[in-house]
């Protein structure tokens, strides 16, 4: 990897392009079984806790769960972009374990 300042070589860049590419999850059921778990369980509990941990803790499978479900296709799209030799860059949100931590 080369760094280099992004004013050193901004007349050689071609204009910025961002493509939003929205994708349906494949484990739909399990996501909106585990939503609505969870729903159900701040409705009656989240308020009265103190530690925010175990909140993260509900909001993180959710996050793993829409990863789990978009991963395949994104996949695809990312290997379809490099065999037919187009520049992509990709940014991500998402951490995947294949442990727990």
């Amino acid at each position: 990897m080369v760094r280099r300042l992004k004013k050193d070589v901004l007349s050689q860049l071609p204009s910025k392009r961002k493509i939003v590419i929205p994708l349906e999850i494949e484990n739909r059921k399990e996501y909106d079984y585990v939503e609505r778990v969870f729903i159900q369980w701040y409705r009656e509990k989240g308020k009265e806790v103190d530690d925010n941990a175990e909140l993260l803790q509900k909001i993180e499978v959710l996050r793993k769960l829409a990863l789990d479900g978009k991963l395949p296709k994104t996949l695809e799209f990312i290997i379809d972009t490099y065999e037919n030799r187009r520049k992509l860059v990709v940014f991500a949100h998402h951490k995947y374990y294949s442990e727990p931590i």
